[in-house]
């Protein structure tokens, strides 16, 4: 199996084996020449053990060979000997300090055990005695895409394909660099030029599928997984991925028979077995589906979506017990893994664990403050334990975060008629006769029974503590979660918004104000960032992080978010103003559980919105003019992508190491929002917006 994600991001160009000129011709150096040519000819044919044993042959009799040093540390890299090979990479610089071949390869080495900085270091020695090395460039560029650094991957990728005009690995990798800032039709442009010169480059149209998938050109994409897997009939990852198309354009049976032919050709691929088993219980195979999970866990023990989703089909077949094990197992390996703390609370509760269903809905709104479902079934729970007055606080914040959420309307009622609030339990069960959806019609015939009853009973003047109140709706479990190469990583803009000084304000003013206060913000932000094509939101409890499709999406929604609060603080009284401060950045983050992001953009918006002066290494105004509230930053990734857009007005403040980020420098620019459009005219819609908001 291809051990990449969906969009395979760089191909290294590694050693070339070389010949230096004939050497002295004394029998001992005449047969370590002939056992090097020798290893070279083994290598070529991937007989990398005989070429080793040549090498070292060759070494032995000439102990200063420097080409076979470097060539047995190439050959010992491609058996996965790193460590050896950088040895024998050292030995040969050594012998001669301007090899810059060995130096190349040291630092594929040092970059295959993940230790990016020490293999740019090599690749810049590689470049410093040869400036025409274009794998050096190619290799250092891979290196700095690994650490994010995009801008400089391309300019490494520029170089490398000026020197090497024809060769299509070059392409491909400044493809997936631009793609990962967003330039997706740059993105794809590299990848036609890469299949232009090897149209048999089953990489390039995978990866050209994956940056159309994006633009969603999804049937444009199928067609390039196709070619992918013409070209390379074994390429299970390719097979994996135009899966992920067709199931989302709902051709179930044709994306089974994909994961079927990827599991084919890779028998361990759990992936494909644990989104195989979705389709299964999709098309209603539960015990097909159980088969899957199961093998999708035998072959990956820390798989916590596998354990989550062999969880719901034990709950679907009335097995609640061994549903609640696999669900304690996916939250061991996975602890914010929010679903599983709600499907464990909902087979607990059809245990009659209330007490513990209780404290799983509870974590789950502690990882996700807005699931408006664990309301609702933690309220149904302490209803069942007689505790109406904390149930219908549930009920109240199920309906404030949803207030279209029938079943909360429905249940909010038969805890105020415990209580004795007939006339407001009326009103809501109303409202949830108003709002149920046509799967709720039993439950409304069954509410419009008991409202005529009530209202008879009224009329009549009968006790109506004798009237029994309909039993609570409890929410839906979550749905089983893919596991998805080409979703689980995206290039998205990252938001992180937070309210100035929210501990100073609960702490003089009181709770309920800074939820007043906060409660007009979260509204303005819902406002805004969902009609910029939002599409992932959580709650932190004095602000938001949110992810849009694109840095212009996430810049005007902030521009209107501080315009708006802006509006608000020059009406308000003193004691009601706030101040908000706002990081942007861009690039690839993994979607995890609950469609919550992880990555270097989300750690890097959070850490640019806190920013102060005294962080910047290189700051271009005076500190005091720095500003500290109602402000918009953005990193360099953001500005490029909207440098050239006239609705945007921005200023380049200096760059700083953020902290967590391994002392990455950030180019770091402040937005002008009060400047960057007419305050008569409505702003600007930008390109990938409709797909977001589709």
């Amino acid at each position: 199996m291809d051990k990449g994600f969906g969009d395979v991001r760089f191909i290294l160009s590694s050693w070339i084996p070389i010949t230096y000129g004939d050497l002295p011709m004394a029998d001992t150096l005449s047969d370590a020449k002939a056992y090097f040519e020798r290893g070279i000819e083994h290598y070529k044919a991937g007989d990398h053990n005989a070429a080793i044993a040549d090498f070292t042959e060759a070494i032995r009799l000439d102990p200063r060979h420097a080409p076979a040093y470097n060539n047995r540390g190439s050959a010992q890299s491609a058996l996965g000997l790193k460590e050896q090979a950088i040895e024998d990479f050292n030995r040969a610089i050594e012998i001669e300090p301007d090899y810059a071949v060995a130096y190349n390869n040291r630092g594929n080495a040092f970059d295959a055990l993940g230790k990016k900085e020490e293999a740019i270091r090599n690749y810049d020695a590689a470049i410093a005695i040869d400036g025409n090395y274009a794998n050096a460039y190619n290799n250092r560029g891979n290196a700095r895409f690994s650490l994010g650094q995009f801008d400089e991957a391309i300019r490494d990728y520029d170089k490398a394909a000026r020197l090497d005009p024809k060769n299509p690995t070059i392409y491909h990798n400044r493809g997936s660099a631009k793609g990962s800032l967003g330039q997706k039709e740059e993105a794809i442009a590299d990848y036609d030029e890469a299949i232009r010169l090897n149209p048999r480059f089953a990489r390039a149209y995978n990866n050209r599928a994956k940056a159309k998938d994006d633009r969603g050109k999804r049937e444009e994409a199928e067609r390039d997984y196709s070619l992918a897997i013409r070209f390379n009939p074994r390429y299970a990852l390719a097979y994996y991925n135009r899966a992920g198309v067709r199931f989302l354009m709902g051709r179930l049976k044709e994306a089974m028979d994909d994961l079927d032919q990827a599991l084919v050709i890779d028998p361990k691929f759990s992936l494909a077995y644990n989104n195989r088993g979705n389709i299964k219980e999709t098309l209603g195979d539960k015990l097909g589906s159980l088969e899957d999970y199961e093998q999708a866990i035998k072959f990956n023990p820390d798989f916590a979506e596998a354990y989550y989703n062999r969880g719901n089909t034990k709950y679907d077949l009335g097995d609640h017990v061994g549903a609640v094990a696999d669900y304690d197992r996916a939250i061991t390996i996975e602890p914010k893994l929010t679903v599983a703390y709600y499907n464990r609370g909902n087979a607990k509760a059809a245990m009659k664990h209330r007490e513990e269903a209780i404290g799983d809905y509870s974590h789950t709104i502690k990882f996700d403050p807005n699931h408006a479902p664990a309301y609702n079934n933690r309220g149904n729970m302490k209803l069942g334990l007689e505790r109406q007055r904390d149930a219908t606080i549930d009920f109240d914040e199920a309906i404030r975060l949803a207030p279209s959420y029938a079943v909360a309307y429905h249940n909010r009622a038969r805890a105020r008629f415990a209580m004795g609030l007939a006339e407001e339990a009326v009103r809501d069960y109303e409202e949830f006769i108003r709002l149920a959806d046509p799967s709720f019609a039993h439950a409304v015939e069954r509410d419009k029974s008991f409202l005529e009853e009530y209202r008879a009973a009224l009329a009549s003047g009968s006790d109506l503590s004798k009237l029994e109140a309909p039993g609570e709706i409890h929410a839906a479990p979550a749905s089983r979660t893919p596991a998805s190469l080409f979703k689980d990583t995206k290039n998205e803009a990252a938001l992180f918004l937070d309210m100035v000084n929210s501990t100073e304000i609960m702490n003089v003013y009181g709770a309920f104000h800074f939820f007043s206060l906060f409660k007009f913000i979260e509204d303005t932000f819902n406002d805004k960032a969902r009609g910029r094509g939002c599409s992932y939101r959580k709650g932190l409890g004095d602000g938001f992080m949110a992810i849009f499709d694109s840095p212009a999406q996430a810049t005007a929604a902030a521009v209107e978010i501080l315009d708006e609060l802006a509006r608000y603080n020059k009406t308000a009284y003193e004691k009601y103003r706030f101040h908000i401060r706002i990081g942007i950045d861009f690039g690839e983050t993994k979607v995890v559980h609950d469609n919550d992001r992880i990555g270097i953009p989300v750690t890097a918006a959070a850490r640019l919105e806190k920013i102060g002066p005294e962080a910047f290494t290189l700051l271009k105004i005076k500190p005091e003019d720095y500003p500290m509230k109602d402000r918009l930053l953005i990193t360099y990734a953001v500005y490029k992508s909207i440098a050239d857009d006239p609705a945007f007005v921005t200023r380049e403040l200096g760059w700083a190491e953020l902290k967590g980020l391994g002392g990455q420098r950030y180019d770091i620019f402040l937005v002008d929002w009060k400047k960057s459009r007419s305050a008569s005219e409505p702003f600007p819609h930008h390109p990938g917006e409709a797909e977001a908001l589709a």
